[in-house]
């Protein structure tokens, strides 16, 4: 039946294919893809591999349509095959780089890939390697054939280069290798070189409706984001664009959706580039902390949960990642998590190490302690294993495989004193806090005009110290560094309360029944801090309070608001247990769903992944790595979040609030 198939294709191929060319030993013609064809029919008609068609035709790693011309061998051998048995730490990439074949070769041939991912002693058919062609060679190959592959395209009256390189499917940039020294004004009967069949019906650009460029990592769900426009809105004017959107390529948009916001331009969303649906292998180390649990005793367990944070934030953490490796299998990803108890402590984790296979996983996420992460990355350091730090931000630098998905407080410090120095103009800085700590000394390094006051002996800030340091005529940047409550809620309170202590200063001072009262006095304050501890978090001190004062703070995380409720993993999260969730279980979601998709990308590398420059964004959470000295990586994105009077919490963008200063009330000539 397959013969009889391909014999029909060959009658059709009859049509389009031209003379042969000989190069290096193998013969190469040009092939146009007739309608229903699959790349792997065609490699199976010619005896190619993936990796040499690829070599020869590189569009087609991103663009194999109907008509499209290929380069491919005359020979028509079948392929031949050998078996390969797979060793410890190999992985699919490897063994492919080992035969000269794509990781796409292995696939084709091997369909248990498609479900999970290799391990050690699977038996892999191997096409039996032949020689790829150089770079060199590869073009001296389409050089000989280009008369057989290049079209060409005369301009008609209304057409502009725009037009015509949507109308191919082409980008300008590949419009302008094409044709170099093309400008943007075209004369009607200009020819332009062109190697593709039409994709749409028109070069003339239709007035009633927009044109987009596609930008780096754009895909649709990034410009439903962008733009408001769904897939199948950009589908149904670019039918093109199903097989995926690529860089440089021209979108036909209705004018309605214009551009929204470029506040997240260089932000990522991976679910548009994934090319790997291998099983990827997620070994899970939490403490779970089992053997404390008492079998059928349902109040035991409830008074162990209770009583046991680390339990609690460990399955909390959990649940977003099961929540994560399904909705994965949405985006075409498998997943095949397995999960292991460290108990909290050292020993279990050698434990587990010794009884454990974990160079099979793709990464490792855990364990939770900075102690137990140093151990697992040591043990496996020399098979290269990513393990995830999933919630602790100590740095850990003892082996060059260990991912700090958490920004470190420092860096935190950095970025708000960094604000500060930006956007300080004619401010007042003041600066109230511990005497010696860093963010003191980072402000009178870099902005040596702050005032400087430091609790008294018994830890206590009177109301008066504060308001001698505030300036009337300038707005008052107050930076509060301090971990403990009692100095953060007295601050905080005599900021917000700073017309009845003025008053009380007053009455105090006011010796004389017949002077003449001065007039109140406003101050323009705005709070910072350069880590958000749990003293701002006391009882004392309320949202509304932290909000009155525009309250500005570095971040590892953006809360999730009411109005995000419809995300699916928010709806099915709640559907599923009851209760939405914490930050913990979003923590969980956001680290797990960005590993997983930055091991579904084309290079199937996670370190490959993370040393891309492009920062990821999900619920809560945001990552932007890059690699530290000792060969790790650590994620540097954050949030500048500020309290508004809506009592939620915003993404600061710049100078992004002005505080004005009230009407000044007529005062009083005399005290009666």
């Amino acid at each position: 039946m397959r013969r009889q198939t391909w014999v029909f294709i060959g009658l059709m191929m009859g049509l389009f294919l031209g003379p042969d060319i000989g190069h290096a030993q193998t013969q190469y013609e040009v092939f146009h893809v007739p309608p229903g064809v699959t790349i792997d029919q065609v490699l199976r008609e010619y005896g190619m591999s993936y990796a040499e068609l690829y070599a020869i035709n590189p569009e087609v790693t991103t663009n194999f349509t109907e008509g499209l011309a290929l380069v491919v061998a005359v020979s028509h051998k079948p392929l031949v095959f050998r078996s390969h048995r797979v060793k410890k730490r190999e992985t699919l990439y490897g063994i492919a780089q080992k035969y000269h074949l794509a990781v796409d070769d292995l696939k084709a041939h091997n369909d248990f890939l498609s479900s999970r991912g290799i391990v050690k002693g699977d038996q892999l058919m191997i096409i039996d390697p032949k020689p790829i062609p150089t770079t060199n060679e590869v073009e001296n190959i389409r050089a000989n054939l280009t008369d057989l592959v290049v079209q060409r395209h005369s301009a008609r009256p209304k057409e502009t280069l725009i037009g015509i390189a949507r109308l191919y499917g082409l980008t300008l940039v590949e419009m302008s290798a094409l044709n170099p020294g093309i400008s943007d004004t075209l004369a009607i009967g200009q020819s332009l070189i062109i190697k593709k069949p039409p994709v749409a019906s028109s070069a003339v650009l239709d007035q009633e409706f927009f044109y987009y460029q596609v930008l780096p990592r754009e895909g649709f769900f990034r410009l439903k984001q962008k733009l408001g426009v769904s897939k199948a809105q950009i589908v149904a004017l670019n039918p093109y664009a199903e097989q995926g959107l690529k860089l440089g390529m021209i979108l036909k948009l209705p004018k309605g959706y214009a551009p929204q916001s470029q506040d997240d331009a260089d932000a990522v969303d991976l679910r548009d580039f994934i090319r790997d649906s291998t099983a990827h292998r997620l070994s899970i180390l939490l403490p779970f902390q089992l053997p404390a649990f008492t079998q059928d005793s349902l109040q035991l367990n409830e008074q162990l949960l209770q009583n046991n944070r680390t339990l609690r934030i460990a399955l909390d953490f959990y649940s977003g990642v099961l929540s994560a490796a399904k909705e994965a299998q949405k985006y075409g990803m498998n997943v095949a998590l397995e999960v292991h108890d460290t108990q909290g402590n050292s020993e279990a984790v050698r434990t587990l190490l010794a009884q454990s296979n974990f160079d099979q996983s793709d990464a490792i996420i855990g364990p939770l302690l900075s102690a137990n992460l140093a151990l697992v990355a040591e043990a496996l350091k020399s098979s290269n294993v990513p393990v995830i730090s999933p919630l602790s931000n100590r740095a850990v630098s003892t082996s060059q495989n260990i991912v700090q998905t958490l920004p470190q407080n420092e860096l935190l410090e950095q970025y708000m004193i960094d604000y500060l120095q930006e956007h300080q103009g004619d401010k007042h800085i003041l600066y109230i806090g511990e005497e010696g700590t860093s963010t003191q000394m980072l402000l009178t390094s870099k902005l040596p005009k702050t005032k400087i006051l430091l609790p008294q002996e018994e830890g206590f800030i009177r109301p008066e110290a504060i308001l001698e340091n505030l300036s009337e005529t300038q707005e008052n940047w107050v930076v509060l560094s301090s971990s403990n409550p009692v100095i953060v809620s007295s601050v905080i309170g005599v900021l917000n309360g700073m017309a009845y202590y003025e008053n009380q200063l007053s009455e105090e001072e006011d010796d004389n029944e017949n002077e003449i009262e001065e007039p109140a006095k406003n101050y323009l304050v705005r709070l910072f801090t350069t880590d958000k501890n749990a003293a701002f978090d006391f009882d004392d001190i309320t949202n509304l309070n932290l909000a009155n004062l525009n309250f500005t703070f570095p971040s590892v995380s953006k809360p999730y608001a009411l109005s995000d409720e419809d995300h699916a993993f928010l709806s099915s999260y709640k559907q599923h247990y009851g209760i939405y969730p914490n930050r913990f279980a979003v923590r969980g979601y956001d680290v797990t769903m960005d590993i997983l998709l930055r091991l579904s990308q084309e290079s199937r590398d996670l370190f490959a992944e993370l040393a891309t420059d492009f920062e990821t964004r999900y619920i809560e959470n945001k990552f932007r790595y890059q690699q530290n000295a000792n060969g790790g990586f650590e994620n540097k994105a954050y949030y500048l979040l500020r309290l508004n009077s809506d009592l939620e919490m915003v993404e600061v963008k710049g100078l992004d609030v002005v505080l004005e200063r009230p009407e000044k009330k007529e005062t009083k000539e005399k005290k009666k």
